[in-house]
Formats: structure tokens, C-alpha cells, sequence
């Protein structure tokens, strides 16, 4: 009976591992053999065995599961049966990995708590058949591609319960110590090393996993476990209201006036252009690459915003709160792994449920950091990106993007078709993305070669350059430019290396911003005040007289306003949060270090002032703490909050 059940647990476990190899195999074949791929083969291969990382969890977990769900069956008919038992639920526990190879990706993996609930908040009225939320979380990969792979999964699942065992015997006393000791490394690199590794540097090789570390099963059985363990912490500490984070400026107590005075609220097309990895530095150098994004800046009837700030140094969250005019998670995990279908009325749903036929058309693709799990919740008529678009199959496409071009013309094409309702367009661009690729004819730039990155890097602006000025000229042509409020915005800049990482410097965090169109003064605004991507969204409502949702918790510059700070963050291998509150720029790193920078006189942010205001730098710091703590609690709680709030409808 004890070899029966020692042979029970070998052979889950073996089984669930061979499953879990196989999906991230497929990753990494997918990762080379595809045009979306997020390192070339030579990068990508020596840390192949990270991904692994959490499988060895998630096999133990399923394993573990499954030995205790069949022991009193196994005791009761006294050994028989024991694979007989196990094939099926190892074959299943083999549909659900692979199926998650498809799905985690892109909207989460089938019964995962997340997006389970993001297809119960799409349903009207009373909940009564979750099925269509499970459906909903799988269909669009049911196709014969990922469901060939899925079968094959599941065979050699199968297969491995009563071959696992008898394999693990044969390798005799000495095979079994072996195996018992990769094991052991295995969890230790799990649990111990890869944490470190993952977003940093180990001798000069980046560790970057980009999430393939996890694994389904235990971000399956984390999504129910989190709620529960995190509704004992719901009484932490939180100042202050629980929905509404207090931005003021702490050092700093004037009422602003509008910072886009003199506005004429009109109902007209919105245009909102959203840049790649474009930093404000670099249109402030005598060398230029974005001659006509300056020449706008310098129009009448343009108001640009000088002094702006990303939310974070990561693509998704800086849409997430361009959309939602919300404040990011405190950390790198993005919103679409936190609470994808987090209901904040985001502005395409303020404009959609205006009249306005709404579209995100990007060179990018929905599926990078899973993007599309929020996104297609925010009442966008019309999704497109590098695969789904108009001519993306005939179009180059770089490993991060499709050329602009094919975009530009398609965002063309969609204003220019006669509707009875205004329109809302988001073109998210491409160039700009390292390794800074914008057109077939660029080469990566040769990482040994002193200045190369930089070159490439403002090569690619001035591609993002020139295809801004062809989609506005292309409006003109259309005879929509007069008719269309125009927002031109980078996700984030650009570090190139300085001081190494997606840090919380102004060259990462501070980008360009302007707005422009009918219903600003005949004269060119120059707003100095502090900005963030928080601020935009209530203002373009703002600007076509619509009322901002009590959910947006960003400022409408057409109205007074009090001070407020910039927060921001970045990511690993160090974890800084930051603000800018006028002149000053803080950061806090690990929670630990503190630094400050007076940009009035310290642009390039070389001397940290911090021990020179021991009270500016304390309140900044509390100020910090206080933000990772509500955000944190306030998004993963969100529907609650919103509910006890009184802003919910």
C-alpha cells in the first residue's frame, strides 16, 4: 500500500512537471520562431531554465492535490485503480497548463479568479450562470493550432502517471539521489535566486523573464488564495479617504487658476496619439530628432504641458492611466495582473457612452503584458493591433511592432469614413521601441559600439517624428484637423542605459505632452505647472463639456486647481517610487534610500540635496508610504471601495 501511494505522488508530480515543461517550451519556441518575439535566440536560450521557475511549485501543488483527492480512494479498494485514478485528472490538470499558454498571456488562464471575473462584469444585471465567464475566457484560442497542442499536453500527461515511477526506479538508489538534489536546486533557484535574478543583472547577463517564471498552476491557485489572505490585511493603514488618494503638494499650498485658460468647450473628434518611449530631454537638445513635434509646441492654439510626468516606465500602466486618470499599483506588476477588468470609468467609456465611436488602433500587440485583458473592457468599438489590423499580413513588423506606416494610413481611413457620431481614436505607435528598429531598413544597432544605442535610439524618434506629422497632415487633407481635438503624449522616456534601468529619473519619467484643436485660444500656451498622465483624460472631457467621472482622480486643467505632486515608479532590479512637486524631484528607493534633487538647479539630478531639508525630505517619504499602501489596497479592493465611496452608479 505505501509503494502504491509513494508510486501515486511520483507519478502526479512527474506528470504535472512534464505538462508545465511543455507549455513553456512552447514559449520559447513561440518566443523564436515568431515575429513577436522578446529577445533574439542567443539571449533568450541561456536563461531557458528560469522559466521554469514556479513549475516546480505548481507540479508539487498539483501532485499534492491529486494524492489527496484519490488516498481515501486508494485505501478503499486497497491499491487498485491508482492510475486508473490519476491519468484523467493529470490529463486534465495538462488541458488546464496548456490552455493557459494561450489564454495567461493574453486574458487569463481558464478558471482563473481574474479573468473569471472580468467576463461577470460584462454580463448585465444579476449573475446566475458563470459558464459564458469561463467561456468567455477561452474562446478566442479554441482553434486548431493551440488545441492540437492542448491534446498533446494532455497525452503525455497521461502517459507520464504510470511510466513516471516506473522510470524513477530504474534509475536505481544512485538516480534517485541525483534527481532528489535537482529537485531541491530547482526549488532553491525557484524560491531563493530567481527573485533576484529575474528583472536584474548576474555578470552582466540581463535576467529578464518577462513573467514566463510563473506558472499556471500557481497563478491559478494564487488568484483564489490572494482575495482571502488579503482581506486580513484590509485595515491596514490607509490616510485618508480609502478611495480618493490626497495629491496636494505638501510644501507648496497655492490655487492655481486653469492652466488652459480661456478654453471653448466643444463636442468634436478626439484624437489621442499615444508615443513609444519618447523623453522630454531629448526634444530639449540643440541636436533635435523631433523638429515638427517642437514646431507644435510653438503654435497657436497648442498648449503644451512642460513640465509632465508617466505614471510609471512601463507601457500598460502609463495607458491604464491615461484611460482611467487612476494612480498606478506601487509596484511593476501591471493592472491586467492586479485587476484587469478594475471598473474605473475609463475615457473611451465616458465617450462611448457620449456617442462617440471609439477605437484603439496600435502598431504594438494586445497580448504584451496582457494588455488586452484590460483594454477590452473599456467600451472600444473597434480593438486592432500589429496582427489584427488592415494589412498587418502583407506589412514588415519588427520584433516589438508593425510599421507605423500601415498604421497612420488606417487611422486615416477610419476618420475619414462619415458617421453620424463623432469619433475617438487612440493610435498607440511603434518606433521608438527598443532596439530602436522603426523601418525595414534599419539594423539593431551593434551594442559594442560606443554611441551606437543612442544613434539608433534617435533614429527611431525621428521616425516617430515624421509619422506624427503624417497623420496630422493626412487630417488636414481630410479637412478634420479644425474639427478635432488633438492629444500628443509619450507612454514614458527613455533611460538609454543611465544609471542602468527603468529608473524614476527625468529622462525616463518626465515626457512630452500637448493639446491642441478648436476649443483652445487662438495662442500658444506654455503651462509650467506639474503634470501627470493622470491629468489628461478629465481634461479632454473637460475641453468637450463633459463632465469627468467621480472615478477619475486626475485634475481637469480647464478649472482652478490646487498644487498637486507627480508620483511615478519603475521597475527592478531597483524599486524606486518618485514625485516631482514643482522644482523638486524625490525618490524613495527600496524604502530605504532617500534622495532629493532641486531641478532648479540641479537639472541633471547629480547632487542629492536630501540631507540639506531633513523635513521636506520626511513629509515626501510619508507621502510615498502612504501612496504604495492605498493604491495597493485600493486596486486590488476596487469594486468594494468604489461601491462604499458613493461614486458607484
Amino acid at each position: 500500500m505505501k509503494r502504491r501511494l509513494a508510486d501515486l505522488f511520483v507519478g502526479n508530480f512527474w506528470a504535472a512537471f512534464l505538462a508545465l515543461l511543455l507549455v513553456k517550451l512552447g514559449l520559447v519556441v513561440n518566443n523564436i520562431w515568431g515575429t513577436e518575439g522578446f529577445e533574439p535566440p542567443q539571449r533568450l536560450l541561456p536563461k531557458t531554465l528560469l522559466f521554469l521557475g514556479w513549475d516546480v511549485v505548481g507540479a508539487l501543488i498539483a501532485a499534492g492535490v491529486v494524492w489527496l483527492a484519490c488516498v481515501p480512494l486508494v485505501v478503499w479498494l486497497k491499491g487498485r485503480f491508482t492510475t486508473a485514478l490519476s491519468v484523467p485528472v493529470q490529463m486534465t490538470h495538462g488541458l488546464l497548463a496548456s490552455v493557459s499558454l494561450f489564454t495567461t498571456v493574453f486574458v487569463g488562464g481558464p478558471l482563473n479568479k481574474q479573468a473569471i471575473d472580468a467576463g461577470i462584469l460584462e454580463q448585465a444585471g444579476e449573475v446566475k450562470d458563470w459558464l459564458p465567464a469561463v467561456w468567455e475566457s477561452v474562446r478566442d484560442f479554441a482553434s486548431p493550432g493551440p488545441l492540437a497542442f492542448m491534446g498533446f499536453v494532455m497525452l503525455l500527461a497521461g502517459l507520464a502517471v504510470p511510466f513516471g515511477p516506473r522510470v524513477i526506479r530504474a534509475a536505481g538508489r544512485r538516480g534517485k539521489r541525483v534527481g532528489l538534489a535537482a529537485l531541491a536546486a530547482a526549488v532553491v533557484v525557484t524560491l531563493g535566486l530567481l527573485p533576484w535574478l529575474q528583472d536584474g543583472y548576474f555578470w552582466g547577463f540581463r535576467m529578464k523573464t518577462y513573467d514566463m517564471e510563473y506558472s499556471p498552476t500557481v497563478e491559478l491557485a494564487w488568484s483564489y488564495v490572494k482575495p482571502v489572505l488579503r482581506s486580513f490585511e484590509a485595515k491596514r493603514s490607509v490616510q485618508g479617504d480609502e478611495f480618493r488618494f490626497d495629491t496636494s503638494s505638501p510644501t507648496r499650498t497655492a490655487t492655481l487658476p486653469a492652466q488652459v485658460p480661456a478654453a471653448h468647450p466643444a463636442r468634436t473628434n478626439v484624437l489621442l496619439v499615444i508615443m513609444e518611449s519618447v523623453g522630454e530631454e531629448y526634444l530639449d537638445r540643440p541636436e533635435n530628432p523631433m523638429p515638427y513635434l517642437s514646431s507644435l509646441r510653438s503654435r497657436p492654439g497648442v498648449a503644451s504641458l512642460d513640465s509632465h510626468y508617466t505614471s510609471w516606465a512601463l507601457t500598460t500602466t502609463a495607458i491604464f492611466s491615461l484611460l482611467c486618470a487612476e494612480l498606478p499599483y506601487p509596484t511593476p506588476r501591471t493592472i491586467t495582473l492586479i485587476n484587469p477588468a478594475i471598473p474605473c470609468k475609463s475615457l473611451s467609456e465616458a465617450l462611448h457612452d457620449a456617442g462617440y465611436f471609439t477605437a484603439f488602433v496600435t502598431s504594438q500587440d494586445f497580448a504584451f503584458d496582457r494588455l488586452m485583458r484590460f483594454i477590452r473592457h473599456r467600451k472600444f468599438d473597434l480593438l486592432w493591433d500589429m496582427y489584427t489590423m488592415p494589412g498587418a499580413d502583407l506589412a514588415w513588423k519588427g520584433r516589438w511592432g508593425l510599421d507605423d506606416r500601415v498604421t497612420v494610413k488606417n487611422v486615416l481611413e477610419l476618420a475619414s469614413e462619415r458617421r453620424p457620431m463623432p469619433f475617438f481614436l487612440v493610435y498607440g505607435m511603434f518606433a521608438g521601441h527598443h532596439p530602436y528598429v522603426a523601418l525595414p531598413e534599419h539594423s539593431e544597432y551593434d551594442p559594442d559600439e560606443e554611441g551606437g544605442r543612442e544613434k539608433a535610439y534617435l533614429r527611431a524618434l525621428a521616425v516617430a517624428d515624421q509619422r506624427v506629422k503624417d497623420l496630422l497632415e493626412g487630417f488636414e487633407r481630410l479637412g478634420l484637423l479644425d474639427d478635432t481635438l488633438v492629444v500628443i503624449v509619450s507612454d514614458h522616456g527613455e533611460g538609454q542605459g543611465r544609471r542602468a534601468g527603468r529608473n524614476v529619473y527625468d529622462v525616463v519619467v518626465r515626457v512630452p505632452a500637448l493639446v491642441m484643436g478648436p476649443q483652445l485660444p487662438r495662442q500658444n500656451l506654455r503651462i509650467r505647472a506639474t503634470t501627470s498622465h493622470i491629468d489628461l483624460a478629465p481634461t479632454i472631457l473637460g475641453l468637450l463639456g463633459l463632465e469627468p467621472p467621480c472615478t477619475m482622480k486626475g485634475r481637469d486643467l480647464t478649472r482652478p486647481s490646487q498644487e498637486r505632486v507627480a508620483l511615478f515608479g519603475g521597475r527592478p532590479p531597483k524599486f524606486q517610487l518618485g514625485l516631482a512637486d514643482g522644482n523638486w524631484k524625490f525618490i524613495l528607493e527600496d524604502f530605504e534610500r532617500t534622495i532629493l534633487y532641486d531641478l532648479s538647479n540641479d537639472p541633471e539630478e547629480a547632487d542629492d540635496v536630501a540631507h540639506d531639508h531633513p523635513d521636506m525630505v520626511e513629509r515626501y517619504r510619508l507621502l510615498l508610504e502612504d501612496f504604495a499602501v492605498h493604491s495597493e489596497n485600493l486596486l486590488e479592493r476596487y469594486a468594494d471601495i468604489l461601491t462604499a465611496s458613493g461614486c458607484r452608479p
